[in-house]
């Protein structure tokens, strides 16, 4: 079908608005909304690891508040957000780059690097969005295997530093892995690496550990220029379909970027506000954590009385090996959707892989109903 030119794309609009019957509507009579149809009810989504208890409800009520400033661009309320942010980590405001979720930032890196045609070290099994992003412009991904615990090989990323590499990518806790690398031996890492190359550490869900962000790297993006950390408030604050992360990293990182984001206009007033309130409400923070780790143990408690091969995570997903659930030609995705769950196994060489996330304790009770029917009722 081929394209209109602006003037026929304009020229139709004004033949279909004068077509409209006149007195149809007019600033004085608005139309009258239509009745509000509820969804049918959802499956259960353990596919995505939002996080099932969120928003917070003082989230909710700063969303709502936030709805009568939504006439006006929230250029105050991202520098209150940004400030918090920096004070809890030790930072200024001009390290820090809001974004509609984490995935517009590493959106916004992968443009850039990827017009420089650069070269991208990670990991093979890890979050692809950014190396692929990266490939898709023109760049290379240079892949490194995780040990065999199932973690990130530093002393394998180094070795394969002796060729020129323009970005190092770990995302800690790896997704879809779960596992974690320790606090010490990653900061070691990034020290030593730093001043060679630029290091991008994916923190999306560093707030499940226990100790929650005593763990990140953000305390090294003062005194280390080529250092970036990135987080989101997608997962453990629930408000993925909020659309809102950040990137922190050195200011002249953060000009560079900043190029791409549109003056971080793309955060929404709402988001803005329940990204700030999310932040203070401790006592969510305390439920999704601990809810989270129940959900995680018991759940790999069933796997270990099964023998069946999981990774340890200590994120709200577990990735756990299939193939003694499909004896038989079955089939776990469509298992799992004939019982109204969304998740479905990675398509992986052997052994193949699903990423469980850890739902409510009735939607995880569902997920074993279903595992165990495939295992004959054992």
């Amino acid at each position: 079908m081929s394209s209109l030119s602006r003037r026929q794309w304009l020229q139709s609009g004004a033949l279909a608005t004068l077509a409209l019957p006149f007195g149809a509507w007019t600033p004085n009579r608005p139309r009258p909304l239509a009745p509000f149809e509820p969804e049918a009810a959802e499956p259960i989504r353990l596919n995505a690891n939002e996080n099932p208890y969120g928003p917070s409800e003082k989230a909710k009520l700063a969303i709502v508040e936030a709805l009568s400033r939504g006439n006006r661009y929230q250029h105050a309320l991202r520098d209150r957000l940004k400030q918090a942010i920096a004070e809890r980590e030790g930072l200024g405001s001009e390290n820090v780059l809001l974004g509609a979720g984490s995935l517009e930032i590493l959106y916004h890196l992968g443009t850039h690097l990827g017009r420089q045609k650069a070269q991208i070290l990670s990991a093979d099994l890890t979050y692809r969005a950014l190396p692929r992003y990266v490939e898709h412009l023109g760049g290379t991904w240079q892949k490194v295997v995780l040990d065999g615990d199932q973690r990130f090989d530093l002393e394998g990323m180094e070795r394969a530093l002796r060729d020129p590499v323009d970005l190092v990518y770990l995302v800690n806790p790896n997704n879809p892995t779960g596992t974690t690398l320790p606090t010490d031996q990653l900061r070691d890492f990034c020290k030593k690496q730093s001043p060679r190359q630029h290091l991008l550490i994916d923190e999306a869900y560093i707030e499940y550990l226990p100790n929650g962000t005593q763990q990140s790297m953000a305390r090294l993006v003062r005194d280390h220029p080529q250092l970036m950390v990135s987080r989101t408030f997608s997962k453990f604050y629930g408000l993925a379909g909020m659309r809102i992360g950040y990137l922190l990293a050195h200011a002249s990182t953060i000009e560079v970027l900043r190029r791409y984001s549109t003056y971080e206009l793309s955060v929404s007033a709402s988001s803005l506000a329940a990204a700030l309130a999310s932040l203070e409400d401790t006592n969510f923070q305390d439920l999704t954590r601990t809810q989270t780790a129940a959900a995680n143990a018991q759940f790999c408690a069933q796997l270990r009385k099964w023998g069946i091969p999981h990774t340890p995570s200590q994120t709200s997903f577990v990735l756990f090996a299939v193939d003694p659930f499909i004896q038989g030609g079955a089939d776990l995705g469509d298992a799992f959707e004939a019982a109204g769950i969304v998740c479905r196994p990675f398509p992986r060489d052997q052994p193949q892989w699903c990423r469980m996330t850890m739902g409510r304790e009735e939607e995880m009770a569902a997920v074993v109903e279903v595992l165990r029917g495939l295992r004959g009722g054992r």
